[in-house]
């Protein structure tokens, strides 16, 4: 079981290290959710229940970012957040539960402002930190390696597109590629 975990923690880790090499915050959020759900197999069968969770409430949380904006924005944002501390709280496993749980709260925030340049900064920051930090506790490769890649990552997209070369909102590329068809 842990070495299907690792596997499937190392694809993961794949998935969600090319996401930052998306230059629009929506197709960033799809590969972000789609490699949350890898993540909750893996830190399932390695025995983090927090780290499993959280990421399940990933996949939501990137399908709403990933969605136009709508009138239930707010709504969606706060149920999310909801999500994380009801998560947090029933799996709640000592301080790298709180840990984990408080950098899916500030993720949530950058993703949902869809603004890359937030986004990345609060990665390198907080959310990636956090992470690896629990990743080392749990020791899932796939996460240790996918949080020490994120960070220097998003170094590598801040020098590909600048610091404000990001695309800052989903509206903006809705438009913008409905211009280009």
């Amino acid at each position: 079981m842990e070495l299907a975990g690792q596997i499937i923690g190392i694809v993961a880790s794949v998935i969600c290290i090319l996401s930052f090499q998306m230059k629009d915050t929506k197709r960033l959020a799809i590969m972000q959710g789609v490699s949350g759900l890898m993540f909750a197999v893996n830190f399932f069968l390695l025995g983090s229940y927090t780290g499993a969770v959280l990421n399940v409430i990933n996949f939501a949380r990137s399908a709403c970012v990933a969605s136009k904006r709508s009138k239930y924005d707010k709504l969606l944002f706060w149920g999310v957040n909801a999500l994380y501390v009801l998560a947090g709280i029933l799996t709640y496993g000592g301080w790298l539960s709180i840990l984990v749980t408080a950098a899916q709260l500030v993720g949530t925030y950058a993703m949902w402002d869809r603004n890359g340049k937030k986004l990345r900064i609060l990665q390198f920051f907080v959310v990636s930190p956090c992470w690896l930090i629990h990743n080392i506790v749990a020791f899932s490769i796939g996460g240790i390696i996918t949080e020490a890649v994120n960070l220097g990552s998003v170094v590598v997209s801040v020098l590909r597109f600048g610091i404000n070369g990001f695309v800052e909102d989903i509206s903006k590329e809705d438009k913008s590629s409905n211009n280009a068809e």
